[in-house]
């Protein structure tokens, strides 16, 4: 059967591939998908396996938490309380080199001109995410809001619009506010009468 160009192969499964998706995972940071890609399978065949072979998953498991312990985590951890780098900045030299035979060659390369140390400062948002994840009792994103009423009575609430008895259409709804403006002259137009 010839290849569709395009679609990789389905291959067997090999002994090696949990370890090799392990350090893939772990170094790399691969996903599923790029594990069908290393593999040359289809990502439903990554699927498959995991179901099928228990050690897989457990290597796939593994490899994704020390990539997102010792890379993820740590690089977040280094936002949250600031860090120094070196900026380096590189810039094209060009120079002559003679050759023995007399012939000269201009050879390119980069050259060091600059290194500036920068401090990135720590991140204000990042620290409030770390506090909620690791000390959720004491750091909460959720606000509790009590309202009460007058001197910490219960809240007075009012009806500012007549609601009909019953079932009822809106043209007479709308005689009935009409009626209700005729009665009390107080009542601004636009304004809604109420039930009081």
């Amino acid at each position: 059967m010839a290849k569709v160009p395009g679609k990789p192969k389905q291959s067997k499964f090999d002994d090696d591939y949990p370890r090799m998706a392990q350090v893939a995972c772990a170094e790399g940071g691969f996903t599923d998908i790029k594990l069908a890609k290393l593999f040359n399978v289809q990502k439903s065949t990554i699927n498959n396996w995991k179901k099928e072979y228990p050690e897989f998953k457990a290597a796939l498991k593994a490899g994704k938490d020390t990539f997102d312990i010792e890379v993820v985590e740590k690089s977040f951890l280094k936002r949250c309380t600031g860090y120094n780098f070196t900026e380096i900045t590189r810039e094209p030299q060009i120079t002559k080199v003679m050759h023995g035979d007399g012939t000269q060659e201009e050879v390119y390369k980069m050259v060091v001109t600059k290194r500036v140390r920068k401090h990135v400062v720590p991140d204000a948002k990042g620290c409030m995410d770390w506090l909620t994840n690791r000390a959720p009792d004491r750091w909460k994103k959720s606000k509790h809001v009590e309202i009460t009423g007058r001197d910490g009575g219960p809240v007075k609430t009012e009806s500012l619009v007549a609601l009909p008895s019953g079932p009822m259409t809106i043209e007479q709804w709308e005689k009935e506010v009409k009626a209700a403006r005729v009665h009390d002259k107080t009542i601004e137009p636009g304004q809604i009468p109420g039930n009081a």
